[in-house]
């Protein structure tokens, strides 16, 4: 099949991009034709990467770096925020892509800065289309803040939003929770409308797996567990309370914290953790660094504060032979519950956090969750998501 996946970004740098890049190379793979649009560029770039043809391109009328600076000029800011949903320079870049790839089926996903109107231009030329729930923007483009003039403009694109969303074929989410979420505030219509929900999946070696866990098995806790945290720094990923409850811990002098990742919050984390020798902050990582750090951990904290469309950082942990410790946010219980792989807590209790960590600190071996990852991991195994998303495209 000629598949086109489009996405704002296209990178590993983040869930969603990660998400999207496994999933076009593993078509490659299985003999697919796959292309991307993204417009993650300062000027127009085609690329061949792993086998997946990129399109990446600029608009004239949305700067994607301007949009996620922490400091905005507030007009800028309104304007830029306009063009997320109606960017005629993104049709037009879209429509002479369709007409170089002639594909059989488009697959979206993160589109905020990509114009809703691509979305009716597919429909037009009679493609069939699949859209993947990645992130919440669909539901508040116009920003989250709880003011009268996000809320009223969020109000006031809700029918368009809904309108363009009508005419796509096939509705995925990575979570029952998403899905849900979206299908109950009447963005998408379950009777006419197919609605499923599909993982998000990880690369990984069942054998190679099983190795690391067994080094890990052989290792005695001896209140000197070694806590991650892997994730974008941004208060909202519940980073803060973690932190906090990590210091009421202060009777273990042997446990460590060790934080990587970056965002807008990062110059406050580091004045937060700088009293406290047992927590480090490691800077932004990626493979093969990354597998490494969690490969020396024994449990990973996702204290996220908000309703997380899917989690995939826990099915790394847990691909990489980690327990984990998540909230009780969006689909993070999912894929504990699923992998029986680690704990959930209430991310509103600190005390609730901190007698959590000191289970793990506690407990002598994590045998129980070292024997559920090894039975269950395999449901996030990106073979399987590619069977899955190629069946609905076949639909």
């Amino acid at each position: 099949m000629k598949i086109l996946l489009v996405n704002i970004f296209y990178n590993e740098e983040g869930g969603a991009q990660k998400s999207t890049t496994l999933l076009a190379e593993q078509l490659v793979k299985e003999g697919h034709e796959v292309s991307v649009y993204s417009i993650d560029t300062d000027k127009p770039v085609n690329e061949k990467k792993n086998g997946v043809q990129i399109f990446r391109r600029n608009t004239t009328t949305f700067d994607l770096n301007y949009i996620f600076k922490t400091r905005k000029n507030r007009f800028k800011h309104l304007f830029y925020k306009f063009f997320e949903v109606f960017n005629k320079s993104a049709e037009r870049n879209f429509e002479e892509i369709l007409d170089v790839v002639q594909p059989d089926v488009i697959h979206f996903n993160c589109l905020s800065g990509m114009s809703l109107g691509i979305i009716e231009i597919a429909k037009s030329r009679g493609i069939k289309t699949v859209l993947t729930l990645r992130d919440y923007w669909l539901e508040t483009p116009w920003g989250t803040k709880n003011n009268f003039i996000v809320n009223g403009m969020n109000r006031r694109l809700e029918p368009k939003v809904k309108r363009a969303l009508s005419f796509v074929d096939i509705v995925t989410a990575p979570s029952a929770f998403t899905l849900n979420h979206f299908i109950e505030k009447e963005y998408f219509n379950s009777s006419h409308q197919i609605c499923e929900v599909v993982e998000n999946a990880v690369t990984f070696s069942q054998k190679n797996l099983k190795k690391i866990i067994d080094e890990k098995r052989s290792i005695v806790h001896n209140m000197d567990t070694r806590f991650l945290f892997v994730g974008s720094i941004l208060r909202q990923k519940g980073i803060f309370k973690m932190v906090e409850a990590f210091k009421e811990l202060s009777a273990y002098p042997n446990i460590t914290l060790d934080i990587v990742g970056k965002g807008a919050d990062l110059q406050e984390l580091k004045a937060e953790i700088e009293s406290d020798s047992r927590i480090k902050y490691l800077g932004f990582k990626s493979n093969p660094d990354l597998n490494n750090i969690y490969r020396s951990a024994d449990v990973l904290v996702v204290p996220s504060d908000w309703d997380e469309p899917f989690g995939r950082v826990a099915i790394e942990g847990n691909s990489n032979g980690l327990p984990v410790i998540g909230s009780n946010r969006g689909g993070i219980p999912e894929i504990v519950h699923t992998t029986k792989g680690g704990e959930v807590f209430d991310i509103s209790s600190i005390s609730t956090f901190v007698e959590v960590m000191k289970k793990f600190i506690e407990m002598p071996n994590y045998n129980i969750y070292f024997d559920s990852i090894l039975e269950t991991i395999d449901t996030y195994q990106i073979e399987k998501q590619s069977e899955k998303f190629v069946k609905l495209y076949q639909k």
